[in-house]
């Protein structure tokens, strides 16, 4: 499934399972006012939440562009979606009232794979 999230709608096989404006309203941010800066102070000054997921509205800090999306787990599951670029990300740990996991954790591991998959060139640009 994250796969299709990142490529538009389409599985791994070609065949569509989401429409891709569905897809889309993953990636823009539906939140303002108080919402908007409750979401933040989870999330980060980066993050907004779109449908269901949070959204990354400006490019305060990290590598993924503007419109990647994803969620996070209670014990420290982590999901980053990346339409621009194709990629999906998931990481999962069972570890209750690990905060630094999200905050530390799940920023190195979105960041590496960033690394990894797109190359230094294009991650130093952004």
């Amino acid at each position: 499934m994250l796969e299709a999230l990142a490529c538009g709608g389409r599985g791994r096989n070609g065949e569509r399972i989401l429409k891709e404006e569905t897809v889309r309203m993953f990636s823009v941010n539906v939140t303002m006012g108080q919402a908007l800066r409750d979401v933040q102070l989870q999330e980060g000054p980066e993050y907004g939440y779109g449908l269901g997921v949070r959204v990354k509205i400006n490019e305060k800090r990290g590598l993924e562009p503007i419109g990647e999306f994803g969620w996070g787990g209670a014990a420290g599951a982590y999901v980053c979606v990346d339409p621009a670029h194709h990629v999906s990300i998931f990481f999962a740990t069972h570890v209750m009232n690990f905060g630094v996991c999200g905050r530390e954790f799940h920023p190195l591991i979105r960041d590496y794979a960033y690394e990894g998959v797109l190359g230094t060139e294009e991650t130093s640009q952004n």
